[in-house]
């Protein structure tokens, strides 16, 4: 769900899921979906009761990266510090 502060208007939010359903349909992402939701209940004061539900059924950092960047790269950024995934290698064979 990508939840937006409570001063971004609808219009706004709504463009956005624009740009995102543009940016799906260019390159050819049928397997991403967005939904624009109104009225939700905000998870804190700040947000707003209006968001957009991202879908999809793949796990391909690399397609979700570049489609939150349309939204905006900080969002994008955001996505990644939350899926990432650290592997270390404690020897050298």
């Amino acid at each position: 769900m990508i939840k937006f502060p409570k001063a971004v208007s609808d219009d706004v939010i709504e463009a956005k899921k624009e740009l995102l359903d543009t940016h799906i349909k260019t390159n050819k992402y049928f397997y991403m979906n967005t939904q624009l939701r109104k009225n939700i209940q905000p998870q804190t004061p700040g947000q707003s009761t209006t968001d957009i539900l991202f879908l999809t059924n793949i796990d391909n950092s690399a397609q979700i990266y570049d489609t939150l960047s349309v939204v905006s790269p900080k969002l994008a950024d955001q996505y990644l510090d939350k899926t990432k995934v650290y592997l270390n290698l404690d020897t050298i064979a």
